[in-house]
């Protein structure tokens, strides 16, 4: 969002320790409202985007707004899903993580990067190794296709994940049990 954008910005030029801030080129059109008083966000915070009971919901960027248009769909399916923004991508917010994950004990991981040595790899081995006893199905990651991503805007829509992709695997998840 533009106010985490700002937020995440001016923590990322005060930090002391170098800082990589990923800014996605499909989001610059966002717009709100900020305030006028300053702020900061914190660099290694996740956040709750909407609480939930039934499923664990892991993101960043612009699949954030993939995972919030499919609600709609999940919704109207009965599940009430948690879905946090992972903000930082290194470290880690475990705790916000495996506090979602004792409450849900159900984890769906959505990112727009391909599936091979992604982003969800290393969080379903983080969760693996420290969550493992609270999970009641396997993690499941929801990527883009191990393909280059196309130019042409109907192909790129082919490979990269889509709200009804995500409202489809959190039904398959729903009905999985260890």
């Amino acid at each position: 969002t533009p106010y985490n954008a700002k937020g995440l910005l001016k923590a990322a030029i005060r930090d002391e320790n170098p800082v990589l801030f990923f800014e996605h080129v499909l989001l610059y059109n966002l717009k709100e409202e900020l305030p006028d008083e300053e702020y900061i966000l914190a660099l290694d915070k996740a956040e709750i985007v909407r609480s939930g009971e039934d499923i664990t919901i892991l993101t960043y960027s612009r699949m954030r707004h993939h995972c919030i248009q499919a609600l709609k769909e999940i919704e109207e399916a009965g599940y009430s899903p948690e879905i946090i923004d992972l903000i930082s991508l290194k470290p880690f917010d475990l705790e916000t993580i495996g506090n979602s994950i004792r409450k849900t004990h159900k984890v769906l991981i959505v990112e727009e990067c391909m599936k091979t040595s992604g982003i969800a790899a290393e969080l379903i081995a983080l969760i693996t190794e420290n969550f493992f006893d609270e999970l009641d199905a396997p993690v499941v990651r929801l990527s883009s296709q191990d393909i280059p991503t196309p130019y042409n805007g109907m192909l790129e829509k082919l490979t990269i994940v889509q709200p009804s992709q995500i409202a489809s695997s959190v039904e398959k998840i729903m009905k999985l049990h260890i």
